[in-house]
């Protein structure tokens, strides 16, 4: 079980890398194209992607299953095999920790 499980975890690391690399790319285009604008944004991701990598790897990957991917919490729940009310805490702490680190940006 352990070997089991020290495996899943490193493929969620991989997963994780991966998933994070296209958070630029998913990012909604602006209608704003001034070069002000493309730098900010720029930036945030850059922030986002930061904050996202100092976050223990299930919590992170929680949070990218459910607003990168767009999967349901039931989804997130099956795909990590946590149950759903684990997935919403871990969520509920990641949101947190995005928004006070990001907190500059508002």
């Amino acid at each position: 079980m352990t070997t089991a499980r020290r495996r899943s975890y490193d493929r969620f690391s991989e997963a994780a890398a991966r998933v994070t690399g296209r958070l630029d790319e998913s990012t909604p285009a602006a209608d704003d194209h001034a070069p002000t604008g493309v730098t900010e944004r720029a930036s945030l991701a850059q922030a986002a992607t930061a904050v996202l990598t100092t976050m223990p790897a299930t919590k992170r990957r929680c949070w990218e299953l459910r607003h990168v991917e767009q999967l349901s919490y039931r989804e997130v729940a099956d795909a990590l095999g946590l149950p759903v009310s684990t997935v919403r805490g871990m969520l509920v702490r990641s949101r947190a920790t995005l928004s006070r680190e990001l907190a500059a940006w508002r």
